[in-house]
């Protein structure tokens, strides 16, 4: 039985190999790099786009590794929070981006990528409850990635209510990578 959990553990980490060199996943200092790269329609905010890797300062809990905060975000269209700077997407075909909604009401989301001439997104938004979180993905197979300086992505960020209010946003890098290598780690600590 030790063998065979061995076994896995060695396939989980393949697995994951396998897909990181497919699937793009941020970094925790390309995250940190995000910022407000455009709106659309008559979506409009407050102050600054706040960055945090602790305590939101206001109530708020950080769930993922980067927290992002912007007051008075609209309710008619969306803002673009990502990096435009630092990543470069050559030799993948799709983005994997795990976001935590850390408010206290839903948001949706979706996200995007660029490559100096096409923009890609998220085919319909993903509505996110709050303190909760899901797993998107978006194919980017369509591009043609030039690198850094060139190459953007992030997500697409909206309200669900009637009003403007302060979006509480975070997100963990290699989400996927993390999870097996976690799960294999818990099942050969608990045969010993």
């Amino acid at each position: 039985m030790k063998k065979l959990l061995v076994i896995l553990l060695v396939v989980g980490l393949f697995a994951s190999a396998a897909q990181a060199s497919l699937a793009f996943e941020f970094s925790e200092s390309e995250l940190l790099d995000f910022n407000i790269l455009f709106t659309f329609s008559t979506a409009t905010w407050i102050g600054p786009l706040i960055i945090v890797t602790g305590d939101y300062g206001d109530g708020a809990t950080l769930r993922g590794d980067v927290g992002y905060k912007l007051d008075g975000v609209g309710t008619t269209g969306y803002v673009g929070i990502g990096n435009d700077t630092t990543i470069d997407l050559s030799g993948y075909s799709g983005i994997d981006l795990r976001i935590f909604n850390n408010d206290n009401q839903y948001w949706n989301y979706k996200l995007f990528a660029y490559d100096g001439a096409t923009v890609v997104t998220s085919p319909s938004w993903t509505t996110i409850p709050a303190e909760s979180w899901a797993d998107l993905t978006l194919d980017i197979s369509a591009l043609t990635p030039i690198g850094i300086g060139t190459d953007t992505a992030g997500f697409l960020i909206a309200s669900t209510i009637g009003n403007a209010d302060t979006m509480h946003t975070s997100v963990t890098p290699e989400p996927s990578t993390l999870l097996l290598l976690s799960l294999g780690a818990v099942m050969l600590r608990r045969k010993r």
